[in-house]
Order: C-alpha cells, then sequence, then structure tokens
C-alpha cells in the first residue's frame, strides 16, 4: 500500500508536506534525512483519528504521477484493512 504526499519548501528552510488524500496529516520537516519515519508517523497519527471516529481510512488513495509516495509499512497495512473491514460492517 502507498500513500501520495507532497512536499513544499517553506521559506524558513523548513518543508511543508501534506497527503492530498488524508486532509488530516500534515506535518513539517526540518530536514529531508530522516524524512520517511516522519511521514510514516503522521500518516499514523491521522490513523488514530479516523480509528477513534470510526471513520474508513484511505478508502481512495490517489497514485498519479504529479505526487510523490511512500509505501506503509506492513504492520500498518494490516491495521488499515481490519480497521476499515469493521468500519464499513458498522456504516
Amino acid at each position: 500500500m502507498k500513500v501520495s504526499y507532497t512536499i513544499e519548501q517553506d521559506t524558513n528552510s523548513s518543508y511543508l508536506v501534506t497527503f492530498p488524500d488524508i486532509p488530516e496529516a500534515v506535518t513539517v520537516l526540518y530536514s529531508l534525512y530522516s524524512k520517511d519515519n516522519v511521514l510514516i508517523d503522521c500518516i499514523e497519527t491521522a490513523f488514530e483519528m479516523y480509528a477513534d471516529n470510526n471513520r474508513q481510512f484511505l478508502a481512495n488513495y490517489n497514485l498519479n504521477n504529479s505526487y510523490d509516495v511512500i509505501k506503509i509499512p506492513r504492520r500498518l497495512k494490516k491495521a488499515i484493512k481490519k480497521h476499515n473491514l469493521v468500519a464499513r460492517q458498522n456504516n
């Protein structure tokens, strides 16, 4: 499972990262060195918000060529699939 994101350099030498399909996931990077870890942490935090509200997560994620993508770790992918199944049954 992959998730699209955008990264824009800010005026104070930081980077703003947003996820087109996850509006709740926004983070700031001060270095691109540990980018993947920060992005996964941001996605996990957003997933917790969706889970707390019993909403499906990443139901339609956009993988077109205009965005960068990050691969979701297997443990998070399993948690998302399990949560989405339960959320679908409850709605």
